[in-house]
């Protein structure tokens, strides 16, 4: 058992998140960042998990623990236990297996490199509108629509001659 494991030393606090974990998972129920703030850290029922990084800030640092872990004393472990990004679920998994789901998400990370094109991208189709959009926001200015529409020479906005 991991938690037992003289190698895997949390503090007490954070030793109540993945038995509270591991029961809702296996019984099924929902498991939400309030539903935590609640129940494992005893926040009040008014607890505004968008205001309160308590849960969000446990989680992380008990990933960086399972991390650390595997990464040392519990290497040679046959099952893994994972709490991937964005998610509260445990998941086991045998050691030195990939989900496929991993391969997915890793496919679609943004590498600097891959950052740089998409934003040389976005910026090179705005440039593109403005290009576009300028001119025919501004038609009512342009010789031809104001020959086809009869309305003549535009009036100066401001007078050269000051009014005294």
């Amino acid at each position: 058992m991991l938690l037992g494991s003289p190698d895997f030393l949390i503090p007490a606090r954070r030793a109540r998140l993945p038995r509270y974990l591991a029961g809702r998972t296996a019984a099924g129920q929902p498991i939400n960042e309030y539903a935590i703030g609640v129940d494992v850290f005893e926040r009040p029922k008014s607890f505004d998990p968008k205001t309160g990084a308590v849960v969000r800030a446990e989680i992380r640092r008990l990933r960086q623990s399972l991390l650390n872990y595997y990464a040392g004393k519990g290497a040679a472990e046959s099952v893994i236990v994972e709490l991937t990004a964005r998610s509260y679920v445990p998941v086991l998994r045998q050691a030195g297996v990939r989900h496929a789901a991993d391969w997915k998400r890793r496919s679609h990370a943004v590498t600097p490199r891959t950052w740089v094109k998409r934003t040389a991208g976005l910026a090179a189709l705005a440039g593109v509108g403005v290009g576009i959009g300028g001119p025919l926001a501004n038609a009512e200015n342009r010789p031809a629509y104001r020959q086809a529409t009869g309305k003549g020479r535009m009036q100066p906005v401001f007078s050269r001659a000051r009014n005294a």
